[in-house]
């Protein structure tokens, strides 16, 4: 009878370990998704201060990640990507993987930069986690550069980006999260949609830097309120923070 209860006891504590180890690897992943996706909002804005105004989503097919990778890390990675050629070229798809020039003359491997990248939620390490939200009244301007000034919702109200897995795009990919197509469901598997494995909801990055999770339950017409830069919604983040659809990472 001993010997059963200490091997019932093992397998409570076993179990328990294993709970406890899983909830906190999630944790972990979701700060660094956190942690990335915030990092990415700062390069946007050091863009915004530079330039006063924020990147095109794509310019001659060549997608906004690459404009915007002085601002993200140290590398040779927008000198060496070839603009001349398609951005799925041979020499541009293995980028991330050749040894490059650094300043002091050695050469390195700088990989896909984790600002692009949530571990948690990628298949692939070439996938981009994180999609700007695009269009005529979104943060990404198809026909051309966004200036803070549009942004008469106010930065704090208005969601930029986001992560996405419901798409599989390559970083280097000109593509994004397209306003007029979209779902605003969250983790809608049937369309692209704002969408993350991670438990407590995806990721999304505000314009004023700021990074919240969204619940999968938010009503679709307030997510998409928080998408457009001008619409004038009663909507704000705030309100959603009250109700509990948005949660600190």
């Amino acid at each position: 009878m001993r010997r059963i209860v200490i091997a019932a006891l093992t397998a409570v504590l076993v179990l328990a370990s294993f709970v406890a180890v899983r909830q906190w690897r999630e944790s972990s992943a979701s700060h660094n998704c956190a942690y990335n996706l915030r990092s990415l909002g700062l390069a946007l804005a050091n863009y915004e201060s530079t330039y006063k105004c924020y990147p095109c989503p794509t310019i001659n097919d060549v997608s906004w990640r690459i404009n915007i990778m002085p601002f993200v890390m140290s590398s040779p990675l927008h000198v060496e990507y070839r603009y001349d050629e398609p951005w799925n070229s041979q020499s541009n798809l293995e980028l991330h993987r050749r040894p490059l020039r650094t300043r002091d003359g050695d050469r390195f491997v700088f990989g896909v930069p984790q600002d692009f990248h949530c571990a948690f939620s990628c298949v692939n390490e070439t996938d981009a986690s994180f999609l700007l939200l695009v269009g005529t009244n979104a943060f990404g301007n198809t026909n051309g550069q966004r200036r803070l000034a549009e942004f008469t919702d106010g930065a704090d109200n208005t969601i930029i980006a986001g992560e996405c897995i419901s798409e599989v795009v390559h970083w280097l990919e000109p593509k994004d999260m397209d306003f007029s197509t979209m779902s605003f469901k969250i983790n809608d598997s049937s369309k692209t949609s704002i969408s993350s494995r991670h438990k407590n909801g995806p990721a999304v990055l505000f314009a004023d830097c700021s990074v919240y999770r969204i619940s999968p339950t938010t009503p679709e017409d307030s997510v998409r309120a928080l998408i457009t830069i001008n619409g004038g919604e009663s909507v704000t983040r705030q309100s959603l923070v009250d109700a509990g659809y948005l949660l600190n990472p």
